[in-house]
């Protein structure tokens, strides 16, 4: 964009005037619409900004306790991410996105902090971290004993990664060549903080292959065997370049980096590594590897992939599993495919059924380090024909890599195996090297065990077993008297701590028999779980117009930690000197909308004109002004009965029913809330969609139409909304169901649809909990695809879309088709394409952008219907008009 020349004095009084008019007087509509054409980033109004680009990040809280428990780690944060940020050279290689400039995930160079301040609560003293110049911060981690901190600076070019003294701030460069982050976004302290293990660039790598000057070959695609419903992708490989482009990011290699001497010891060979779980003592690593071949059709998270146990030297002493590619290949006869259509693919128990027990050696279950370093921890039944002896360990089964692997040093969430009538189920010790023969039984027991926790000892396991009524208990057993358990509380959570290696051990007092239990009200007690005795030694000050919840304490439990927070009153960190008895206030958080926090929300049910009945919440002006306009939002969503939405719905509107009245809710920069600064009702209403089950949206377009009809019908009875200024507006699938009603319904005057898709033959294969095909249901994804409707539109709709969304079924032209359909229909609507953003933007130039579009094209089209009517009325035509009626609405 070109520069304007430097104004006269003449030309600046003007200028001044000009600006001191556009603030008292009313906005022409001419001049309305060169602001919606403008091509440029625009800021909104002055009270719309202040509110979209509150500083909510300059308040803190603490929360990340060091593991000596002395100090707080602070993140330093300057807001939403810059223009500049997201515009660093990046590619999206097989839904994968990558920063290709600095060789890491795109994530870390737009998702990141300024700086880094350690936080001394016993003299509230705080030290800045030193981070090097012209780089910004990602994934600050504590050493084991907190004595060190470590963390990416992520430069334009290259990550590395700097170790920091707390006590000074001072940090040093420890990676004597650039981190490769792209698929392994963290490292890992290990040997008690002597070290630290991470993936380099490998030696070898040279500059990115660039891409070939000339086209090698067409784009091929040849189908595949079978039936193969795949979703739709936009960033899939499109050609080989992509694959060689994709093996150079993605090829790194695993070190471990002596903190003291500075040694690198490079483990293995450089290879595609997806993942690293680490031993504690370094010694033993858990590598996942991406496999070839690549493919077209899939995402990157589908191709092969192996994970094998890696000792010192790169090799594999186990593997634990081996996944081909899964390029969506059903190779069914025609016959089946149709019985298959139209169902959802169950996995291989039904919900609330356990697994079944498979043939051949039990399966390993919950692998993951013992917290005393002293190898792997692993759930597995005891084989049938072998009683209590244990053999020697045959065949580990593959298991799903999808499942979320533990905490590290427990063993969580895992769902119990099915057992035969006197069979046990056993914790297991795998000891290195990790052959055959390295195991033994830890503990057995009669019934299923779904998860362990250790002490920092190993000595007292803490489980969760299922009971045969599939209740859970809590129990507790010394392994030096195995036969003897102790039922612990079901209330309140276990307390951790971080041990010499890293990991999360069950926080056990001196005397080998206390635990403790923290909850949220908040409280803290200590239990004696051998004599059941109980004390509470904390307890915070919650209550009805107050919220208080437990953050931390310190190793010796004289300091506790909360945050407190009401309505008006952002958390804010509270510190309890247990034994002076005194509370202190550590922290003066600020609440920078307290117009937008303070207003009062309604919770309404209203009955449709079939009898359904769904929720709305309303939120108004605080002046509560009757018949005002409103600003329609909403998400709608599918259910098989009335019964499965009152379950699922809550009642309350889109989000069900929020927190406690003393609960702080900072508005986020895309509230609808903040248009109520400008005088408009905020509507967001459930819009259930309702039939039977596989056949919901057959009900679309009628269900959206009543839903909404029901919802103004009631608001208009109590004069909350003047029916004749409604908007309507929603993000996503929100936005496909705007356009919807705009097609199918008189009730809005705008539409505001972001990241929409309007053209359901686009995503052929199903959408949302649809799961018939379009040759399946061709009427009903007809009916439901807006752009065909067209013609249809009663509204004005805007439109933005990032132009680098790369959701399943939201590709961006969705939005250019749709715009060309209505404005060749000459339909009022408009269009703003946002460069570098995804599925929702995130930028702060766009979201003050988007504001700006927003506040224009409402005001022209809601809060004065009549400018609507005239909108695409020549220049000359409006000139003529503003100089007969200058009508218009003061921009604020």
């Amino acid at each position: 964009m070109l520069s304007p020349s430097k104004p006269t004095k003449i030309c600046m009084w003007l200028w001044a005037l000009m600006c001191l008019g556009f603030l008292v007087f009313p906005l022409p509509l001419l001049a309305q619409q060169n602001i919606l054409n403008q091509e440029e980033y625009l800021r909104p109004p002055k009270i719309i900004e202040e509110a979209a680009a509150a500083p909510w990040y300059k308040n803190i809280t603490y929360t990340n306790i060091s593991p000596d428990g002395k100090k707080f780690l602070v993140t330093v944060s300057d807001g939403m991410p810059s223009l500049e940020l997201l515009g660093r050279p990046h590619v999206h290689l097989g839904e994968t996105d990558l920063d290709y400039a600095a060789m890491r995930s795109r994530s870390l160079t737009t998702r990141n902090s300024a700086g880094l301040d350690i936080f001394y609560y016993e003299d509230e003293r705080t030290v800045s971290v030193e981070v090097p110049q012209g780089a910004r911060v990602g994934n600050p981690t504590w050493s084991p004993d907190g004595s060190q901190l470590a963390f990416y600076a992520l430069f334009k070019d290259a990550t590395h990664i700097y170790v920091a003294d707390p006590k000074t701030g001072k940090s040093r460069r420890v990676t004597p060549q650039p981190v490769l982050a792209t698929m392994v976004s963290s490292f890992r302290w290990v040997r008690q903080g002597k070290a630290i293990q991470t993936v380099l660039v490998p030696d070898y790598a040279g500059k990115i292959p660039p891409p070939p000057a000339t086209a090698a070959s067409p784009k091929v695609r040849v189908n595949r065997v079978g039936i193969n419903p795949s979703r739709t992708y936009q960033y899939l490989l499109e050609m080989p370049y992509d694959k060689e482009l994709l093996e150079f990011l993605i090829t790194g290699q695993l070190a471990v980096i002596d903190l003291e001497n500075s040694r690198v010891d490079k483990i293995g060979n450089p290879v595609m590594i997806r993942s690293v779980d680490t031993s504690p003592d370094g010694e033993y690593f858990r590598v996942t590897q991406t496999l070839k071949p690549f493919s077209y059709f899939v995402a990157a998270s589908s191709f092969g992939s192996r994970e094998d146990l890696w000792n010192l030297d790169g090799q594999a002493v186990h593997e634990f599993s081996s996944r081909p590619l899964r390029d969506g290949t059903q190779p069914t006869t025609p016959d089946q495919s149709q019985q298959q259509r139209g169902q959802r693919q169950r996995g291989p128990q039904q919900r609330g059924q356990q697994p079944q027990e498979q043939p051949g050696p039990p399966q390993k279950r919950n692998i993951t380090w013992r917290p005393d370093a002293k190898g792997m921890s692993f759930l597995q039944l005891a084989p049938r024909t072998e009683g209590r002896r244990v053999r020697e360990i045959r065949e580990v089964r593959e298991f799903e890599r999808e499942q979320q692997r533990p905490q590290r040093g427990m063993q969580r969430g895992g769902q119990a195996p099915q057992m035969q009538e006197g069979q046990l189920d056993r914790v297991m010790q795998w000891l290195p090297p990790y052959g055959e023969d390295d195991v033994k039984v830890i503990f057995e027991s009669k019934k299923p065990i779904n998860s362990v926790q250790y002490s920092d000892n190993c000595q007292i396991l803490f489980l969760t077993v299922s009971e045969p009524n599939n209740a859970r208990t809590n129990i507790c057993v010394d392994i030096g008297d195995p036969q003897t358990h102790y039922t612990l509380p079901r209330e309140g959570s276990l307390m951790t701590e971080t041990n010499r290696f890293g990991m999360s051990v069950v926080k056990v007092a001196d005397d080998g028999e206390t635990i403790f239990y923290s909850g949220n009200t908040p409280h803290i007690d200590k239990y004696n779980f051998v004599n059941g005795k109980k004390t509470r030694i904390f307890e915070g000050q919650a209550g009805d117009d107050m919220t208080e919840r437990f953050s931390a304490a310190s190793d010796d439990m004289n300091f506790v930690f909360t945050t407190r927070q009401n309505t008006q009153t952002p958390p804010d960190s509270y510190m309890y000197d247990l034994e002076a008895d005194e509370v202190k206030k550590l922290t003066g958080n600020i609440n920078y909308t307290p117009d937008l926090t303070s207003l009062e929300t309604e919770r309404l049910q209203v009955e449709r004109c079939d009898g359904y009945k769904l929720w709305v919440r309303v939120t108004r002006p605080a002046h509560k002004g009757l018949k005002l306009p409103a600003i329609f939002w909403f998400y709608p969503r599918e259910y098989d009965s009335q019964a499965a939405y009152d379950r699922g719905a809550g009642g309350g509107g889109q989000r069900g029913q929020r927190d406690g009245a003393g609960t702080f809710r900072a508005p986020s920069n895309r509230s609808m809330n903040i248009f109520t600064r400008l005088d408009y009702v905020i509507v967001e209403p459930d819009i259930p969609i309702f039939g039977p089950t596989g056949q919901m949206n057959n009900n679309y377009v009628c269900d959206l139409r009543n839903g909404l009809w029901a919802v103004i019908d009631a608001l208009d009875k109590k004069q909350y909304i003047d029916r004749d200024r409604l908007a309507i507006g929603g993000h996503s699938y929100g936005a496909f169901s705007t356009a919807n009603a705009l097609a199918h319904t008189p009730f809005f005057k705008a539409g505001i649809a972001g990241d929409g898709c309007y053209n359901r033959t686009l995503t052929p294969m199903g959408f949302q909990s649809e799961r018939r095909n379009f040759w399946d249901a061709r009427e009903v994804y007809l009916d439901m695809s807006p752009l065909l409707w067209a013609n249809q539109f009663n509204g004005a709709m805007l439109m933005y879309h990032g132009m680098e969304d790369s959701n399943s079924g939201t590709f961006p032209i969705n939005s250019e088709r749709m715009f060309m359909a209505l404005d060749g229909l000459n339909k009022p609507v408009s269009l703003y394409m946002y460069p570098y953003e995804a599925h929702g933007p995130a930028a702060k130039e766009t979201i003050l952008d988007m504001w700006a579009r927003w506040v224009q094209w409402l005001d022209i089209f809601v809060m004065s219907p009549e400018k609507g009517k005239e909108f695409y009325k020549t220049p000359q035509q409006l000139e003529e008009a503003a100089a007969q009626n200058n009508t218009g609405r003061t921009i604020r």
